[in-house]
């Protein structure tokens, strides 16, 4: 199924923002896909789950629908983060000094999104445990980014 989303995607646009934008549409709107990210995070042992922009205001709330997850573990942040945005002060709001925290999004690319937040967290004295996502699009393998596609796995 993911396979056939991208695909679809890819046919439309060649890549760039307007690809991004029309795949993370496609991730957020899929309840299994949803569903498979849970499932891969589901033996992590965490205390918060950090999400950010409107694939976290969809996670949380399909969390919150579903009890799939304790959607109050569900740490949700400003979207815009690759771009000039920065990530706000959710820190003041939470307990996260020596907490396991995980980041989940829909897609990963640069890594300016995951990096912001992972900035965020060392400098709060967080114990980061990784990155999850459902498409990585990124040239180079990050390790701390499990992902359940990765575009130059299959295109190179």
């Amino acid at each position: 199924m993911l396979d056939k989303i991208i695909n679809e995607c890819l046919e439309k646009y060649e890549g760039g923002e307007k690809f991004f934008d029309a795949l993370d549409y496609q991730i957020r709107n899929n309840d299994e896909l949803l569903d498979l990210l849970i499932s891969i995070i589901n033996d992590i042992k965490y205390d918060y789950i950090v999400v950010s922009g409107h694939f976290g205001s969809v996670f949380k709330t399909y969390c919150k629908n579903t009890n799939k997850l304790d959607y109050t573990s569900i740490i949700k942040v400003s979207g815009g983060l690759r771009k000039e945005k920065e990530v706000e002060d959710f820190y003041k709001h939470y307990d996260i000094k020596n907490k396991k925290i995980i980041f989940l999004d829909d897609t990963y690319f640069s890594g300016t999104t995951k990096n912001k937040i992972v900035d965020c967290l060392k400098c709060n004295n967080s114990n980061y445990i990784g990155t999850y996502v459902i498409y990585d699009g990124s040239k180079i393998k990050s390790d701390d980014v499990t992902s359940m596609y990765r575009y130059y796995d299959h295109f190179s």
